[in-house]
């Protein structure tokens, strides 16, 4: 696992949070290089990190279509948004979608990691071809499901 974290995240000596540390998962501190045998799965709020890898299998985990298009917007109107003119509407950030840097995702190649319909249904407006889109579910331990794995503090607002 590589987690491609900010440059002040880099400052920690372990990026894996306290509360997930017990399942033991190996990392690494370099980006991956791009190679057959690796497989690199990214955000749907980070698709351009994709456009590095072209040997390795390449995924897009869709956690939030809305997101995308937020995200997007935001890397691109970063100047307008600290000036207040920014406009976080979904229908606002979908003009965006056409820039090379986030067409990636169209990409042939590329398997899209869906866990809502909402997902499926957006990929598949966008010509994905549906060989490309899996399915993923949710597990969920009884720890979490019972609240003894969520953040301190926290009020559930």
């Amino acid at each position: 696992m590589w987690y491609d974290c900010n440059p002040i995240k880099k400052l920690y000596i372990d990026p894996v949070h306290e509360r997930y540390r017990h399942f033991n998962c190996p990392y690494v501190l370099r980006a991956p290089k791009d190679s057959e045998n690796n497989v690199i799965i990214a955000l749907e709020s980070d698709v351009s990190i994709l456009k590095h890898y072209k040997a390795a299998k390449r995924y897009i985990w869709w956690m939030s279509v809305d997101n995308y298009f937020l995200n997007m917007a935001n890397l691109f109107d970063h100047k307008k948004n600290r000036m207040g003119l920014y406009d976080p509407s979904i229908e606002y950030c979908q003009k965006y979608e056409q820039l090379k840097r986030y067409a990636i995702y169209k990409e042939g190649d590329i398997i899209h990691i869906v866990q809502s319909d909402y997902a499926r249904l957006f990929l598949l407006s966008r010509n994905i071809n549906i060989k490309n889109i899996r399915d993923l579910g949710d597990y969920l331990k009884d720890a979490v499901l019972n609240g003894e794995m969520l953040p301190k503090n926290w009020t559930g607002q």
